[in-house]
């Protein structure tokens, strides 16, 4: 074989080689692309769930503090009425405030039973012996003129019921217990279907969380395998294998194709052969690498389990 048809061989197999290589990278970067966008899409979809739960779980919470709050109110209001119980007593009063609720998220409640509490007390100006004695909360709120909110009607009414209690404490005991027994039976059933509700409320919330940590375990999987993309088996050593196949495969040959044959010995043949033999070599090793690699891979992968 002719020196030239030697250098050529030599450059023409290597550029092949480099070729082929150079093509599995390209496809195996093009599909770790598209397996990681199908991996972010995932996350993405797993994260916007995760939010709306949030966002129904912060309904829910706010619902259960509502409710404890009301209940709070219920149970509280004839005590600051009539003794004027601070605060911090009635925070550590497990029958008044059930869920254990801290001081500062009772407190505006409290504020508001004081101030519920003035605005009636500032238009009470009736004696149990007046001829116009408001007839209930409603009669009271027409003789005054009393401006309040009306979503706030059954805690104004609650406190009225106390204060005029105070104002006819000499009121025959029969006929004060006839007149306040219906406002007490009423206050019971609102609370008891407020627990109904409430109970269905928690039920819902500890499904909720379930379900928000099972899909924050599957966003966890997924960027772990993510991750694991990231740093794919293969494309460095290929990387390294294409310099290496380029100098001694094609660079260093194209330097001899310049030199007259003549001058070209057999130690430099030789030295043709061996550059040559190494990229041969350094291909089959590196084809063994990335098959060994995707074995292992696929072993571990029919271990786990990703949505």
């Amino acid at each position: 074989m002719s020196t030239d048809t030697l250098i050529t061989t030599i450059i023409s197999t290597s550029s092949s080689i480099v070729s082929i290589t150079g093509g599995f990278m390209v496809s195996r970067l093009i599909a770790l692309s598209a397996e990681k966008n199908g991996f972010m899409a995932k996350m993405d979809e797993l994260n916007a769930q995760i939010k709306q739960i949030n966002l129904r779980l912060m309904e829910i919470e706010q619902y259960a503090l509502n409710s404890d709050l009301e209940r709070f109110f219920y149970s509280s209001y004839s005590s600051v009425i009539e003794k004027g119980a601070p605060l911090e007593e009635l925070a550590n009063d497990k029958n008044k405030n059930i869920s254990n609720r801290t001081t500062e998220q009772l407190r505006e409640t409290y504020n508001l039973i004081h101030k519920i509490s003035a605005d009636i007390r500032n238009h009470f100006c009736f004696q149990p012996d007046d001829q116009d004695f408001p007839s209930d909360f409603g009669d009271f709120i027409d003789k005054t003129r009393l401006k309040y909110d009306s979503s706030l009607r059954n805690y104004y009414e609650n406190v009225y019921m106390c204060i005029e209690k105070q104002a006819t404490e000499e009121m025959d005991a029969i006929e004060r217990m006839a007149k306040y027994a219906p406002y007490r039976n009423r206050n019971f059933n609102l609370e008891t279907v407020d627990n109904e509700r409430l109970k269905a409320e928690l039920r819902e919330k500890e499904k909720l969380i379930d379900e928000r940590d099972r899909k924050q375990s599957l966003i966890d999987l997924n960027f772990e395998s993510m991750n694991r993309l990231g740093k794919p088996d293969g494309i460095i050593s290929g990387l390294w294998f294409i310099v290496v196949s380029i100098l001694l495969g094609i660079l260093y040959p194209i330097c001899w194709i310049l030199v007259d044959p003549k001058y070209i010995n057999n130690g430099i043949r030789a030295s043709l052969f061996i550059c040559f033999f190494i990229v041969v070599i350094y291909f089959i090793l590196y084809l063994y690498h990335l098959i060994n690699t995707l074995f292992i891979k696929k072993s571990i992968d029919d271990t786990k389990y990703l949505l």
